[in-house]
C-alpha cells in the first residue's frame, strides 16, 4: 500500500509538472575533471514521492548478452536535494541503493564512474578520445525510466565533437524519450572527421575515430555507404526517423554493437592493409546494419522488454544473430565490395569452423540461444566441445535454407523474400516463437518447415553438401592432405590440441574431443615439454609435427601443475587448417544462372 501510495503521488506530481508546462524528465550531466585517471563524473536529477527511492544500475547491456555488473565501477556516490543537503541512504543490493526521500519532489544522485574498458559494451574515458555507453553510467528506476531523459555534456575544451544519433534540444542537450532510448545511445566524444552520406533520402554518418595514415577514411565511407545501399534494397524500406551513425573506433580490437540509429563498431587501423581482415571489418559494418532491421525492431518476444538486472532467456538468437551473420558476407557481394572466389572463402570459412566444432553434436541452435548468457559469453577450454556458436552455425542453417528454398521453388523462393514478409508481419510488435517457421510454410511450403524445426531443436550436422551441390560447387575439406593423397605424399598428423596464444611456452588451451590428446588424458594448461625426448618449442612445434605421420605413437613429456609427466598418444590425421569451395565438374549454365541470383552480381568461371 505504501509503494502504490508513493507512485500515485508521483505520479500526481508529473502530471501537476506538465498541466504548469514543465518538462517531465530525468536530468543528467557528465564532466570530466578526473580524465587522465579515467573518471566521468556523473550528476543525474529525479522527480521523486514518497519516503525512500530506490534506484539502480543496469547489469548488462542489450545486444550483449551477459551479466556485466556496471555498478562495480561506481565511486563516491552521494545523494541530496537540489540545495546540496545530503540524504541518507543505504546500498541494499550489489546495484541498488534506497535514499531517504521524504518530503522531497527532485532527488540528486552523484558519483563518478571509472570508464576503463574500452569494448563496445563499457565505457572508456582518455585524453585521446571518450566512449560512453549510457547503461554503464547513469541509474534509473520503475518510476524514472519511462521519463524523458536530457543530457548534457561539459565535454574537455581540446575535443571538436560530442556525437550521438539522441537528437539535440536548442541548449545542445541530448534528448531520449525514455531511459531505454538513452541506454540504446552512445556517446563518443572525439576529434575525427565525419564523413555524411544520403540513400533513399536517409542521412548517414560515418566517425572513423583514432585513424592515422594507414586508414583511408573516404574508402572506408564509400564502402559504407554500398553496404547500406544493398542493405536498404533488401528490406525495400527504412525504419529510422532521424539520422544513422556509424561510430568505427580504431582501437586494435574488434566487436560490434547494433542500436535503433547507430551502431558502435571497433577495428584495426592497419586492417585496411590486408585485404582478408579489411573484408572482415565490412562484414562487421554489414553486420550491425543489418540489426537496425533483424533484432532491434523484429524482436523476439522475449526481448520485448528489457530487464537491465537479469538475464532474459530467447530461444531465438539463431534468428537474430546467426541469419543476419549469414546475410553480413552475402551483402557485401550484393554490393560489389568482394569477388565470389572472396565470397567463397568466407563461406568457407563459416563452413570449417562449424565441421571443426564438436560441440555441435551437443546442442541444438535453440539450446545455444537460450545458453548464451553461460556459454557463448563465458568460453571456457571445454567450450569447442560442449556447444556451438548461434552465429556461426546460424549463418550456416541460413546458406542451407537459402538454398532449399531456391531449388525447392525453381529459384522463385529464398530467404530474402521470407525476412522480407517476416519483417512486414512484425515490425510493429514482437515476434513469437513460431513466428518464422509460419513465414518459411507459407512461402517455402509445410515440408520445409518439416524440415527446419529438426534443425533448430536437435543438435547435429547440417546438409552442406547437398546445399553446394546446387550451385555446382563441392567442398574440400583437407586441401593439403587431399593434395598428399593425390600425389602419393606423407599426409599432416595432428593431435587435437589448441595452443594458448599469449604464453610463450606451449601450453594447452583446449583439447578436441574424440582425437589423439583426448584419448590419451592431455588437459588444458598442460605445457608440452618435449616429444619422444626431443625437446619443442612454439617456434619448433609446426615443423615437428609435420614430419609426423597419422597412427604413429608418440610419448608426449608434460608439465601438469608442478609434476613433469609421460603420455602416450597415437597421432592422428590433423584436423584442417582452411576448407577451399571449389567448382564441381559438371558445372553447366544453369549453375551460373543460379550463382549470379543469389551472388548478386555478373559471374566469369575459370575452371
Amino acid at each position: 500500500m505504501l509503494r502504490l501510495r508513493a507512485y500515485s503521488t508521483l505520479l500526481g506530481l508529473l502530471l501537476a509538472q506538465y498541466a504548469a508546462g514543465q518538462p517531465m524528465q530525468v536530468q543528467h550531466e557528465v564532466s570530466f575533471p578526473g580524465l587522465k585517471q579515467q573518471y566521468v563524473n556523473v550528476r543525474s536529477e529525479f522527480p521523486v514521492a514518497g519516503p525512500t527511492t530506490m534506484l539502480r544500475m543496469p547489469a548488462w547491456i542489450p545486444g550483449s548478452y551477459l551479466i556485466r555488473d556496471f555498478a562495480a565501477d561506481i565511486e563516491n556516490m552521494r545523494f541530496s536535494d537540489r540545495a546540496g543537503n545530503p540524504r541518507a541512504f543505504t546500498k541494499t543490493a550489489k546495484d541498488a541503493w534506497q535514499v531517504n526521500t521524504g518530503g522531497m519532489q527532485h532527488l540528486v544522485a552523484e558519483y563518478r564512474v571509472h570508464a576503463g574498458e574500452l569494448s563496445v559494451n563499457t565505457s572508456w574515458a582518455s585524453p585521446e578520445y571518450i566512449v560512453l555507453n549510457p547503461a554503464t553510467v547513469f541509474l534509473y528506476n520503475k518510476s524514472s525510466r519511462p521519463l524523458q531523459q536530457a543530457l548534457k555534456v561539459h565535454k574537455p575544451p581540446w575535443f571538436e565533437h560530442v556525437l550521438s544519433a539522441m537528437p539535440q534540444d536548442e541548449q545542445g542537450m541530448f534528448m531520449a524519450a525514455d531511459f531505454d532510448e538513452l541506454v540504446d545511445n552512445p556517446l563518443v566524444i572525439a576529434d575525427a572527421p565525419i564523413h555524411a552520406f544520403e540513400d533513399r533520402g536517409q542521412q548517414y554518418r560515418l566517425v572513423n575515430v583514432a585513424a592515422t595514415g594507414f586508414w583511408d577514411s573516404e574508402q572506408s565511407a564509400s564502402d559504407v555507404q554500398a553496404i547500406v545501399a544493398a542493405s536498404n534494397r533488401f528490406w525495400g524500406e527504412l525504419p529510422f526517423d532521424r539520422t544513422y551513425w556509424f561510430f568505427n573506433i580504431l582501437a586494435e580490437r574488434g566487436g560490434g554493437l547494433e542500436h535503433d540509429h547507430s551502431t558502435l563498431i571497433m577495428g584495426h587501423r592497419w586492417q585496411m592493409q590486408d585485404r582478408d581482415d579489411y573484408i572482415k571489418w565490412l562484414s562487421l559494418a554489414a553486420h550491425e546494419y543489418f540489426h537496425a532491421w533483424n533484432v532491434r525492431r523484429l524482436r523476439p518476444q522475449a526481448l520485448q522488454h528489457y530487464d537491465l538486472q537479469q538475464e532474459q532467456y530467447s530461444n531465438a538468437l539463431w534468428l537474430a544473430e546467426g541469419i543476419t551473420s549469414y546475410y553480413d558476407n552475402l551483402l557485401l557481394s550484393r554490393a560489389q565490395l568482394v569477388e565470389p572466389d572472396e565470397y567463397f572463402k568466407r563461406l568457407a570459412l563459416d563452413l570449417h569452423v562449424l565441421e571443426l566444432t564438436p560441440g555441435r553434436e551437443r546442442i541444438s541452435l535453440r539450446g545455444a540461444s537460450h545458453d548464451a548468457w553461460i556459454r557463448h559469453y563465458k568460453q571456457d577450454a571445454n567450450s569447442v566441445n560442449s556447444t556451438v556458436s548461434y552465429y556461426n552455425k546460424g549463418a550456416v542453417l541460413g546458406f542451407v535454407l537459402d538454398t532449399r528454398l531456391r531449388s525447392g521453388s525453381k529459384n522463385r523462393v529464398n530467404l530474402d523474400h521470407v525476412m522480407r514478409q517476416f519483417w512486414q508481419r512484425w515490425k510493429a510488435k514482437a515476434y513469437p516463437e513460431g513466428a518464422f517457421l509460419q513465414i518459411v510454410a507459407e512461402l517455402g511450403g509445410e515440408e520445409t518447415r518439416d524440415w527446419l524445426e529438426p534443425l533448430l531443436s536437435q543438435s547435429g550436422s547440417l546438409d552442406i553438401d547437398l546445399a553446394l551441390a546446387w550451385y555446382g560447387l563441392v567442398l574440400d575439406r583437407h586441401p593439403v592432405n587431399n593434395a598428399a593423397r593425390a600425389a602419393d605424399e606423407p599426409l599432416e598428423a595432428g593431435m587435437g590440441i589448441n595452443w594458448e596464444a599469449d604464453v610463450p611456452a606451449l601450453v594447452v588451451s583446449s583439447v578436441v574431443h574424440e582425437m589423439g590428446a583426448s584419448r590419451a588424458g592431455v588437459l588444458p594448461g598442460d605445457e608440452l615439454l618435449a616429444i619422444s625426448g626431443e625437446r619443442v618449442t612454439r617456434e619448433t612445434i609446426e615443423d615437428r609435427m609435420g614430419r609426423l605421420q597419422p597412427g604413429l605413437e608418440v610419448q608426449l613429456l608434460l608439465a601438469r601443475h608442478g609434476r613433469i609427466i609421460e603420455v602416450p598418444v597415437i597421432l592422428d590425421e590433423a584436423r584442417p587448417a582452411t576448407y577451399e569451395i571449389m567448382i564441381d565438374e559438371d558445372f553447366g549454365n544453369r549453375h551460373l544462372r543460379r550463382l549470379e541470383s543469389w551472388l548478386g552480381q555478373e559471374l566469369t568461371v575459370n575452371r
